[in-house]
């Protein structure tokens, strides 16, 4: 650390002389301060930017405090005169001040003996409140009555949007997550085609632009002009950029913005707009689960929530109101059966208390008892659930015997996909619930779907229904593709019972002499992902 203690006192006073020397005859008049960096800011800046003692330059900083900005670019230009400045390390924070209002021109200039040194030069205004906070220079200001600036109500805007925040988000860790994501990120200016300079963090899109700009333009950002030219939403702007954001009317904020977005204000907005959408379609499909499950014990779900009996059971649930106890029944956090033990009337004994103990335990229903099946909502089990939506999936088509698992869609109930489909990786792990199949009696068939790679030969064709036939098989759809490589490309949809029955299939198909390799894959693409599973070649 010699060249540290080399930068000593001396080393400054000599640099604070060489400054004022500078200003006298320019009739500037100003305050200057030197000091040598702390030991600890030296070694942490060494740490995280992996250098060594002779690769920091700037171990020493000055700060010059004048009365006008005018001067503080006048400052500048003089000390650009006598010392060379360090390309890429001047920044005007008085022109486009950061996010939290902090004002001052940074620059980095070889000064004597060769040394970098960094020197701010800023107003006494700016000073103040880099020095004592923006809260500390309002009461400086209110102090001076019937003085106040119409810019400092300005400075409030950054506050206002962080209790903005505070007030949109219930999680306090999700708060503090935001807020640091706004904080301690580098700076990038764009301008609007109306020439607006806007500020955003480093990496920040378009659609931070369109929040920041208004809330209605971020939720109908529909795309984006940058210099002119049509870009991606998610495409990084970069410093000086020109952004034009179009919007539609009928365009909504979209989930996958979220992988991109830079600005807390953004994906505040965002979050709140979707879960505010998933919330109306949670209440519908819980009024349909309730309505249904209700025609069946006999319970008018209208008219209990029309009478106040389902306001009452949101009162003994500890729910705000009617539409919680919809919207946790949609969201399958409170089962259909549980809301209408409590509507059901109570008979003498314990009986009563018994149902909607039941109702409370989530217990299942009873071993032996089973519908026809003739649907998913019949197939499959959901623990304490007697009459859930439920959907199979057309990506991966799951088929009884399947590991399978159940995920709560906005507004389709629960949608059965396989334990392995790929798409089940990128659902919200939130919403991921255990399903189960039902009892194997009076099974209705399952749909699958089958690509078979064959020679293309005559009576192919013949050979492979034969073959399905043979194992019991329906077939219901198919199509025929000839590769130029003179094989044939043979996609069914077909019915069987189970796995076993499916790969039981798969296995006297590949046994085949014209068949050359069979696998198993969607019928339906209803998620555009095509999917294949348990591929078979000979």
């Amino acid at each position: 650390m010699d060249r540290h203690h080399t930068l000593d006192e001396s080393y400054i006073d000599r640099v604070i002389g060489h400054i004022r020397d500078l200003l006298g005859p320019n009739h500037i008049r100003a305050r200057v301060f030197g000091r040598r960096k702390h030991l600890w800011s030296v070694y942490n800046k060494m740490r995280v930017q992996g250098l060594t003692i002779d690769q920091v330059h700037d171990l020493v900083a000055f700060r010059v405090i004048v009365g006008t900005i005018r001067e503080c670019y006048a400052v500048l230009g003089l000390v650009h005169s006598i010392w060379k400045p360090v390309p890429g390390r001047f920044k005007d924070y008085i022109s486009m001040p950061k996010a939290n209002m902090y004002q001052s021109l940074h620059t980095t200039v070889v000064g004597p003996g060769g040394e970098r040194i960094e020197i701010q030069i800023r107003t006494v205004e700016m000073n103040r409140l880099a020095e004592e906070g923006v809260a500390a220079h309002w009461k400086y200001k209110e102090r001076e009555k019937g003085k106040f600036d119409p810019k400092d109500v300005a400075r409030f805007t950054w506050l206002r949007q962080i209790m903005d925040w505070q007030s949109e988000l219930k999680d306090s860790r999700e708060f503090v997550a935001n807020l640091r994501f706004d904080l301690f990120q580098d700076e990038v200016y764009v301008f609007t085609p109306k020439g607006e300079v806007k500020q955003l963090p480093e990496g920040g899109t378009a659609v931070d632009l369109a929040f920041l700009i208004h809330t209605a333009v971020g939720e109908h950002c529909a795309g984006a002009k940058v210099n002119g030219k049509l870009v991606p939403l998610e495409t990084p702007l970069k410093n000086g950029d020109t952004v034009e954001i179009i919007t539609d009317k009928n365009r909504r904020p979209n989930r996958d913005w979220l992988k991109f977005v830079k600005t807390a204000k953004a994906r505040t907005r965002i979050k709140h707009f979707i879960r505010t959408e998933e919330r109306v379609r949670s209440i519908a499909l819980g009024r349909e689960m309730l309505e249904k499950q209700g025609r069946k014990d006999g319970v008018n779900i209208p008219k209990a929530i029309k009478d106040g009996s389902i306001l009452q059971v949101a009162k003994d649930m500890s729910l705000p109101g009617v539409d919680d106890v919809l919207s946790a029944v949609g969201y399958a956090r409170i089962t259909p059966r549980k809301v209408i033990s409590r509507l059901l009337p109570k008979p003498e004994g314990g009986e009563a208390e018994t149902l909607a103990l039941k109702a409370d335990q989530h217990l299942a229903p009873a071993e032996g008892v089973a519908l026809p099946k003739s649907s998913p909502g019949d197939a499959v089990r959901i623990q304490g659930v007697d009459d859930a939506l439920l959907h199979f999936a057309q990506c991966c088509n799951p088929v009884y015997g399947d590991p399978i698992v159940g995920y709560v869609s906005h507004g389709r109930g629960v949608i059965v996909h396989t334990h392995d489909c790929p798409n089940v990786p990128n659902l919200e792990p939130e919403r991921l619930i255990p399903v189960s199949w039902g009892t194997e009696r009076e099974r209705e068939p399952y749909k699958a779907g089958l690509s078979i790679l064959a020679k293309n030969l005559p009576g192919v064709l013949g050979k492979i229904s034969q073959c399905m036939a043979d194992q019991g098989v329906n077939i219901h759809s198919g199509s025929i593709h000839s590769n130029v490589d003179g094989t044939t490309k043979l996609v069914f949809g077909i019915e069987v019972r189970d796995t076993s029955h499916l790969y039981q299939t798969i296995d006297a198909l590949t046994k085949l002499d014209e068949v050359v390799a069979v696998n198993r894959e969607a019928v339906s693409d209803e998620l555009g992902t095509e999917r294949r599973h348990a591929a078979k070649e000979r």
